[in-house]
């Protein structure tokens, strides 16, 4: 399955959780931005109360109310093999970046440790 399908199904597994409205079901039917994109594998970013997913198609807003989550519960770090990819930070006048989370599985199956394009001039921090 390619890994932009799998950020679709994704994005509807945390609607699932807490939320069915049309608003976020419409956001799932957006293209992708086009930057950010991941040579390999899929990033998890959580910014200012959104989640989005890093693929190789670019950056894919996923979920735009995290403080219904509370926080990545157990369950979902385990569904999603959820690894710390880059830790939160702050910085001085510009806000809180991050957690960036790597998703390591998808139902089961294995996803590759996430890399991004030499090409894209893209630091988190």
């Amino acid at each position: 399955m390619e890994l932009l399908e799998i950020s679709y199904e994704i994005g509807r597994y945390f609607q699932s959780l807490v939320d069915k409205s049309e608003y976020y079901i419409d956001m799932l039917k957006k293209d992708p931005k086009l930057y950010h994109h991941t040579e390999c594998g899929l990033i998890l970013e959580e910014s200012y109360g959104q989640l989005y997913i890093h693929t190789p198609s670019g950056k894919l807003q996923i979920y735009s109310d995290i403080s219904n989550l509370f926080k990545m519960t157990d369950k979902i770090k385990e569904d999603l093999g959820l690894v710390i990819w880059k830790e939160r930070k702050f910085i001085k006048y510009v806000g809180d970046f991050g957690p960036y989370w790597a998703i390591t599985k998808w139902k089961g199956k294995e996803i590759e440790w996430p890399k991004y394009r030499e090409n894209v001039n893209w630091n988190p921090y």
